[in-house]
């Protein structure tokens, strides 16, 4: 039987070569660094991963160690995003920090998901919708954090430590920690841990 070799003990023994590439990449100017990023989008394996997560690493606020970027994850206004230590975000993601995102610890964001952390104003009735400005809210997700399939976190939410978001839910409002979410809305169905 083969033994699989974890990610993160891959990425511990290749750190000093990965740092030393994104200080290099770090002296391209932003732009090209922003076209690399969307050059290699759907690069697939972990050359693709490690492009990716070089790339981010001179643009994002702040990303921490053994970060996954799948492709066809679309990340807009990266400067606005930290990430934490042990982050996985699945193929056909969609985040714009344009508000600030805020993710933590070892969390799995699975695929199809969308956090957007703004909304369009609506009440001026002689303005086109998309015409009105918009209204940036930060999201902040906390560690150990699992979001199934198909997931839209809106602005101004906070998924608190040790929550679970099942497949297809939209949270509009933030969580309770150790809790699990479903539906649309989120609702609370179920607590992580029955002393709470």
């Amino acid at each position: 039987m083969r033994c699989m070799v974890r990610g993160r003990d891959l990425f511990r023994k290749y750190k000093p070569v990965i740092n030393l590439l994104t200080k290099f990449t770090a002296m391209l100017p932003q732009r090209v660094r922003r076209s690399l990023l969307a050059h290699y989008r759907k690069s697939g394996g972990r050359k693709g991963m490690v492009i990716r997560y070089i790339l981010l690493k001179t643009l994002c606020k702040s990303i921490g160690d053994n970060v996954s970027i799948h492709p066809d994850v679309y990340i807009l206004n990266e400067s606005k995003l930290s990430i934490g230590n042990n982050v996985s975000v699945h193929p056909m993601c969609y985040i714009d920090a344009v508000g600030g995102v805020i993710i933590e610890n070892d969390v799995s964001i699975a695929h199809r998901c969308s956090i957007i952390s703004f909304n369009h104003r609506y009440d001026d009735l002689n303005t086109n919708i998309k015409e009105q400005p918009i209204e940036a809210d930060p999201i902040f997700i906390g560690s150990n954090v699992w979001i199934g399939a198909n997931c839209c976190i809106l602005s101004g939410v906070r998924i608190e430590s040790g929550c679970v978001v099942g497949a297809g839910t939209v949270m509009t409002k933030s969580t309770e920690y150790d809790s699990v979410y479903v539906g649309i809305p989120g609702k609370k169905i179920a607590s992580r841990n029955s002393n709470r």
